[in-house]
């Protein structure tokens, strides 16, 4: 069991909403991969449909950013890629702005497995979503939104104590 977080202070409720990360997180990713077993065929696995997923979502990118995405080694990627690569999921290409960088991207193949298995992902993990009340949702995305774009560093979003106002519209 947990200890209860101090609230009624701005600290307090911090403390306390670390405390729910520290707690969702790991439910989040353990329900996830769940749900990428249920959804993946027999020749597949959770983190080849993941993979192919990043790669749907984002579009082409390089090993080692599909890797960061992904929370997995660099050398998984690698192989992961390899075997995907050899059954014609994706394919490697040199980045047309940087010859020495090497994107990753669908084939036709790889589209097709990510409509029949990543649409299925996606209407059981949006089914969880859907059991919050809509303004639930809607602040709960603005606030990992701003949440991942401090954490990133992104341009423009201040901590307290960084000599900017840390209310800033999104």
């Amino acid at each position: 069991m947990r200890p209860k977080a101090r609230t009624g202070t701005s600290k307090g409720t911090s403390v306390a909403l670390m405390d729910a990360v520290s707690a969702f997180l790991p439910a989040y990713k353990t329900r996830m991969r769940a749900i990428l077993s249920e959804v993946s065929s027999r020749e597949s696995t959770p983190s080849r449909v993941m993979v192919v997923v990043i790669l749907r979502k984002s579009g082409p990118m390089p090993m080692g950013a599909i890797a960061s995405y992904a929370g997995l080694p660099k050398s998984n990627i690698t192989a992961l890629v390899d075997d995907l690569e050899a059954e014609g999921v994706l394919r490697r290409r040199r980045d047309a702005a940087d010859r020495r960088i090497t994107q990753v991207e669908l084939t036709a193949k790889g589209r097709a497995l990510c409509a029949r298995e990543y649409d299925a992902y996606e209407r059981s993990v949006a089914a969880l979503f859907d059991t919050l009340p809509d303004t639930e949702r809607a602040s709960m995305l603005a606030g990992l939104e701003r949440m991942t774009r401090l954490l990133r560093g992104d341009a423009g979003e201040k901590t307290r104590g960084s000599g900017e106002k840390s209310r800033r519209s999104p």
